[in-house]
C-alpha cells in the first residue's frame, strides 16, 4: 500500500489512498483511545464518483455519539475495509477499541475481527428487524404477515432471541418452532434465520455472540446504531 498524499494543519489531517480518503481531526479522533466504545456506518448518497460510500467511525459515551473520522471508499470490499482500519491504526497509535457497534455488512464485520481480534463485534439489532422484515417480502408473505397476527407473532419471537442467554438461543429457538400453532408458511422464514444467525453445527453466517443483547444490556451500550445512522441521513438532505 502506497500514500499518496498526506496533508496537515492546525485542526486536521488527512490520507488519500488509491481507494480511500480519510478525514479527521487528530485531537478528536484520539479519543478513540479513550472512550473504548465504537460506532462504525456506512451511507451511500453523499459521495461524488468515482467514491462509493462515505464510512464513519464514530466513539460513544453516555449514550452520545460523537463522529470523528470519516471516510470515503470506492467500494464496500473485504480488503478496503482491512485498508481502513489499518491505516487508522498507522495514524492514531495505540487503539483498542473494546466494543463496535456495526450493521449486518458481512464484509466490515470480518474486516473488524481481523484487525481488532479482541473486540466484541455487536450487530445492530434494528438491522437485524430490517433483514427478517425484507425476507417476510422475499419470500411472498407480505399480505399475510399484515393480517395474520399469529404470522406476526411468531416472526416477533425471533427478535425476542437476541434476549435469551446464550446456552438457551437454540433450545428457545426449537421451542418455538415447535409450537402448535406455528405457522407452516414461516417455515422458509425459520429456515434462513438457522442458516444465517443460529447455523447448523454453530457455522452461522452472523454467529450469536454478533446479535446477543445481554451484555449491553447489562453494560449500558445502545442496541442500535440508529444515531449515526440519523446523523448520516442529515447529510443527505444537505
Amino acid at each position: 500500500m502506497q500514500f499518496y498524499q498526506h496533508g496537515q494543519d492546525n485542526y486536521n489531517e488527512y490520507f488519500i489512498d488509491e481507494n480511500i480518503l480519510i478525514f479527521y481531526s487528530l485531537n478528536m479522533a484520539k479519543k478513540l483511545r479513550v472512550y473504548r466504545t465504537w460506532a462504525v456506518d456506512g451511507t451511500f448518497k453523499v459521495v461524488p464518483n468515482p467514491y462509493y460510500q462515505l464510512y464513519t467511525i464514530s466513539f460513544i459515551e453516555n449514550f452520545h455519539v460523537f463522529p470523528v473520522i470519516f471516510a470515503v471508499l470506492k467500494n464496500k470490499k473485504r480488503e478496503t475495509y482491512e485498508n481502513l482500519f489499518t491505516l487508522i491504526n498507522l495514524m492514531i497509535k495505540e487503539l483498542c477499541p473494546k466494543v463496535i457497534k456495526t450493521d449486518f455488512e458481512l464484509a466490515s464485520i470480518q474486516a473488524l475481527q481481523k484487525i481488532y481480534p479482541e473486540s466484541i463485534i455487536s450487530g445492530c439489532q434494528f438491522h437485524l428487524e430490517q433483514a427478517l422484515l425484507r425476507k417476510v417480502t422475499d419470500f411472498g408473505l407480505k399480505h399475510n404477515y399484515q393480517t395474520s397476527q399469529v404470522l406476526k407473532k411468531f416472526d416477533k419471537a425471533l427478535l425476542c432471541l437476541p434476549y435469551v442467554k446464550y446456552n438457551q438461543i437454540l433450545i428457545t429457538f426449537n421451542d418455538i418452532r415447535s409450537c402448535q400453532d406455528f405457522p407452516v408458511e414461516l417455515t422458509p422464514l425459520y429456515d434462513y434465520f438457522v442458516g444465517n444467525y443460529i447455523g447448523d453445527s454453530g457455522c452461522a453466517r452472523f454467529p450469536s455472540n454478533i446479535w446477543l443483547c445481554s451484555f449491553f444490556l447489562n453494560n449500558d451500550i445502545p442496541g442500535t446504531n440508529n444515531a449515526i445512522e440519523g446523523w448520516h441521513n442529515v447529510l443527505t438532505l444537505l
